[in-house]
This record gives C-alpha cells, sequence and structure tokens, in this order.
C-alpha cells in the first residue's frame, strides 16, 4: 500500500515543550522528506475545530468528566478518526491519545503502570489512566515502544504480544545540538532540563542546591519550560533558572553554559534532554531510568548513574568532579558529538523509520 498522507495525533501538537512532542516534530520532518503530507491532531484542533468538540470544555467543567478528562478526550479523537478516515493513509498516535481507534502506530514513551509504581502508588490494579493505555495498546495494528525496558513493562503489565512491539531509540538534531565553544570558569555548573515535579525529581536537585551553597566549584542551571511558580531555590545564590527555551535556543542558552546534565527523575520512557547535552558534548548523570538506563546497558560513553549518596552530601559534589574529569580524559566533546550523530542521528534516525514504517506496509 503506498502512503499518500500521514495523520499524527498528538494533543500538544508539535511544540517543543517535551519529549513526545519532540517527536511528532521530527516525524513530520520526516514524512515531508518522503514527499508524505501530513495532518496533526491536536487538542485546539478537535475542541476548537470541530463541531461536537465545542462542548467538551463544558464537560470539563464537571468533576466528574475533569477527573476523566483523558479518556474523554482519547475517546473523542478516536470518534474523529473514524469518521475522518481514507485510504492510502497512515494513522500513528503518541501513546493513548486515540486508544479506541485501530491506529497503525502507536508510539509509547513509558509504561503508564510502572510510571505510578515508581512514583510511589502501592496497588497493582491498573488505574483508569493505565487502563486507557492497554486499551491502546490492544487496538494498535503495531506499537513502537522507545525502550526496550517500555515493552517488556506493557508486555508483563497489559499482556501485549511481544511481536507487536518494536523498539525505535528517540533521535536528536546533532545541527542544532553541538558543542560550544566554552570559557574556563572557576565554578563548574551542573543543569537540569525538565519540568519542576515530584517525579522529575526536584527534591534531589533541591538538596544538591543547599550543598552547593556550602561549597565552592559547582552551580545549578534549572531550565523548564514554564516560569518556576514557587520559589524553590530561595536563599540559594547559586541557581540560575531559566524557563522558556525552544529547540531554536536551548542549545545556545543552557546546554553551552553547562558541564553535565543530572536527570535524578524516578521513571522515564527515554529522556530528549540525554542526547541533547551528549550532542553538545557534555555528559550525564543520573538514575537508572529511560536513555541514562538504555545507554548504561549499551557501555555508551559519557553516562554515568548516579551514586548512593545523599543528595546532601558534600561527597556527591566531589563524585560530580571525578565524573567530569574521567570524560575530559576518555574523549573530547566532539568525539562524543560525532558518536552520537551516528548512532542517534536524524538521518539515522529516518533509515530505521523507513525500515519500521513504509518498507513494512509495501510488503503488506
Amino acid at each position: 500500500m503506498r502512503i499518500k498522507k500521514a495523520i499524527l495525533v498528538s494533543f500538544n501538537g508539535k511544540s517543543n515543550a517535551g519529549g513526545v512532542e519532540r517527536v511528532v516534530y521530527y516525524l513530520d520532518d520526516y514524512f515531508r522528506s518522503r514527499g508524505i503530507t501530513t495532518k496533526i491532531i491536536t487538542a485546539d484542533l478537535l475542541i476548537n475545530r470541530t463541531l461536537f468538540g465545542r462542548l467538551l470544555p463544558l464537560l470539563f467543567r464537571h468533576r466528574h468528566f475533569k477527573k476523566r478528562e483523558m479518556i474523554y478526550m482519547s475517546r473523542y479523537a478516536s470518534a474523529y478518526l473514524w469518521w475522518a478516515r481514507r485510504s492510502n493513509q497512515l494513522v500513528i498516535t503518541q501513546g493513548e491519545s486515540s486508544a479506541y481507534y485501530p491506529v497503525d502506530i502507536m508510539f509509547l514513551h513509558g509504561c503508564n503502570h510502572a510510571m505510578e509504581l515508581a512514583q510511589g502508588h502501592k496497588r497493582d490494579t491498573l488505574s483508569r489512566n493505565a487502563k486507557l493505555q492497554q486499551k491502546g495498546c490492544e487496538n494498535a495494528k503495531q506499537i513502537i515502544s522507545v525502550s526496550r525496558l517500555i515493552k517488556s513493562e506493557i508486555i508483563h503489565w497489559f499482556n501485549t504480544p511481544a511481536d507487536k512491539t518494536d523498539v525505535l531509540f528517540n533521535c536528536v538534531d546533532t545541527s542544532i545540538f553541538y558543542p560550544h565553544p566554552r570559557t574556563n570558569t572557576p565554578e563548574r555548573t551542573l543543569m537540569f532540563v525538565g519540568r519542576p515535579v515530584p517525579e522529575k525529581g526536584f527534591a534531589i536537585l533541591q538538596q544538591i542546591a543547599r550543598t552547593m551553597e556550602q561549597h565552592t566549584g559547582w552551580r545549578l542551571l534549572v531550565v523548564t519550560n514554564k516560569p518556576l511558580e514557587v520559589d524553590y531555590f530561595e536563599g540559594c545564590t547559586k541557581v540560575t533558572a531559566i524557563s522558556g527555551l525552544t529547540i531554536d535556543n536551548i542549545s545556545r542558552e543552557a546546554y553551552a553554559k553547562a558541564d553535565m546534565l543530572i536527570v535524578p527523575s524516578v521513571y522515564e520512557g527515554f529522556e530528549m534532554v540525554t542526547l541533547e547535552a551528549l550532542s553538545s558534548g557534555i555528559p550525564v548523570i543520573g538514575n537508572e531510568v529511560g536513555g541514562v538506563k538504555e545507554l548504561t546497558e549499551q557501555n555508551f560513553p559519557a553516562v554515568f548513574r548516579l551514586p548512593q549518596i545523599a543528595a546532601d552530601s558534600p561527597a556527591l559534589l566531589q563524585y560530580f568532579d571525578s565524573v567530569l574529569e574521567k570524560f575530559q580524559a576518555a574523549m573530547t566533546p566532539q568525539e562524543l558529538h560525532e558518536l552520537v550523530k551516528e548512532r542517534f542521528g536524524v538521518a539515522t534516525y529516518f533509515n530505521q523509520l523507513d525500515e519500521l514504517l513504509l518498507k513494512k506496509r509495501v510488503d503488506e
């Protein structure tokens, strides 16, 4: 079957706010490079540009519907796809955005149930969101997981057939994320990129910031998608917070100023920030989750696990020093960039998409 149009379901579109949206950004670019037109189904389109979608905000004013907003949005998106379906179209959804429609491909960025357990939920029974994701896995014709761990998780928790899921690691645009010239400064900079929420390990950053305040040698750069609503680092003079950066300026305004990226999350799928940091020529240290787990298991250079050292201990800052020295002795930032380009660059990603998305359907 020759694909003429790709329908990409992503409630937040292809903005650069998060990893899911970044994947949509790359998918849109990929299909256009292959001469295939795209249409992105966003929450804005469904709510503001469809007849019945305008009723959804009225429903969400009520507690029952608000608590189940994702379920009702998924149902409405699925209904829209049934109504708009055409031949020679490829329908791709991000996660459970249209769980009740048999999409051609479902990109999976994490297992909801495994994430909830990592965040401290005690129950083994599936939550509403986990059941919704399970429904999406059941109905999707093909699943693409961004890590091997996610594939094993949905097999375990959702009983998803193993042969239904392919693994495709995320990519990074190495023409945007590359090493910048650095000036020598008396202090090194540890950087965090993400949302200021508990599951991202924000409490650990607060402890590290207080430790930095008592010792010399390190500063903390916190990069978030939105301005911090609370002064999480009150009294800390060695913390710089930046918000609102996009793919067009985050390399220059953030990665270029950092010596090392920290990923203290309790759960990740395959976080884009790890690849962006490595492509920018800086090492990454983090909990054994997501991309950090995947890359350390592959013995990819410049990726390190956070040690079992208290976040408020000066010994952790000393460990950061040793990690940075180990990296600098092993390779240059440019050498690291070239490795990332070869393994996770856009050209490599597009070639892998050819195999998973197009050639498979030509063979069918």
